[in-house]
């Protein structure tokens, strides 16, 4: 029997709403020799059910149940537990074109690539379209510290690991693993997945739809949301100082450092359920940012940013947020 070539791992958790159109995008592909793994995350919605009734039917879909443990944890867990030759990530809510499995596998085999990236089309809980993110600007692919470079400035290698395409076994030989426990776990563990990578090749389409909704993990922040963003930054900054990357790299790094800083900053003011309570967040963001002196190398929306941020006028960004992002 011949090895199954990618193992497609979905995380559920209480998504029984989106659940049948994200499988079901699955099972469309025009790639055909792939497994699902759908590990149920402690559901008390009928996911779970809905998932055994997909099994039941499909012999490529297996159904893993756990109580509760996040979705890092969960991830993990599929990473262990699959038979392909690459791993493909996907959230329950969300769905991919027909040929997303097909141009990724052919992209890496093209290239031996440690990952593949695609870019990322959002659309409202409704499935309107809204805008791209995370295009493709056509270069192929990247190779050596080129790749980390491109990571820490978010050129091509987007953040989200739903828009990449892994092979397993450099995966395993790395011990990539998520941050248990964590929000925005992804964002670790991009960097240091494209600081282990020899090759990483790109394809031009978006071919990852994003739901954006109110009740996912992201746009339902509270404090302790925001610093679990700030230990995540914290779990970068250990990193990279154990890494080869650090000196030679230094000014991009403080940049990114930066950048993420604002990134929490604005989250805070515009997804905090709380306000007033995100005033220590901003407190701990300027101790950690007082040492990195990167403004003039800053894009401008960064600067405009860094100078709202200093003179604590985060309460005119709603103004002017359209021309920001």
């Amino acid at each position: 029997m011949s090895r199954i070539k990618v193992s497609v791992i979905i995380p559920v958790y209480n998504t029984e709403q989106y659940l049948e159109k994200c499988i079901d995008s699955v099972l469309d592909q025009t790639f055909d020799s792939f497994e699902i793994i759908a590990i149920n995350d402690g559901s008390s919605d009928n996911s779970l059910e809905l998932l055994r009734s997909y099994a039941s039917c499909n012999s490529n879909i297996r159904v893993l149940d756990q109580k509760n443990k996040g979705l890092s944890f969960t991830r993990n867990l599929g990473i262990d537990e699959a038979l392909g030759e690459y791993v493909y990530f996907l959230d329950s809510d969300d769905w991919i074109d027909p040929d997303l499995l097909s141009k990724m596998y052919d992209s890496a085999k093209k290239y031996n690539s440690s990952f593949v990236c695609c870019g990322i089309r959002k659309c409202t809980e409704n499935e309107l379209f809204i805008g791209y993110h995370g295009k493709v600007k056509g270069i192929g692919f990247l190779k050596g510290n080129d790749v980390f470079i491109d990571a820490l400035e978010g050129a091509n290698i987007e953040t989200s690991c739903c828009t990449k395409f892994f092979l397993k076994e450099f995966l395993i030989c790395n011990n990539l693993k998520f941050s248990v426990g964590r929000i925005y776990e992804d964002l670790l563990f991009t960097i240091q997945a494209s600081s282990k990578s020899k090759v990483v090749s790109f394809v031009e389409d978006s071919f990852y739809n994003l739901r954006i909704r109110d009740g996912s993990i992201t746009r339902n922040m509270d404090i302790s949301s925001l610093y679990s963003a700030i230990d995540i930054l914290k779990e970068v900054d250990k990193y990279l100082a154990l890494s080869f990357h650090m000196e030679k790299y230094e000014i991009e790094i403080k940049k990114y450092k930066m950048r993420f800083i604002l990134f929490i900053l604005i989250l805070g003011y515009f997804r905090a359920k709380d306000y007033k309570k995100w005033k220590p967040i901003v407190k701990e963001s300027k101790v950690l940012s007082n040492k990195l002196n990167v403004f003039l190398s800053l894009k401008l929306k960064h600067k405009v940013l860094f100078v709202f941020y200093k003179l604590d006028l985060f309460f005119l960004l709603k103004l002017v947020k359209s021309k920001l992002y």
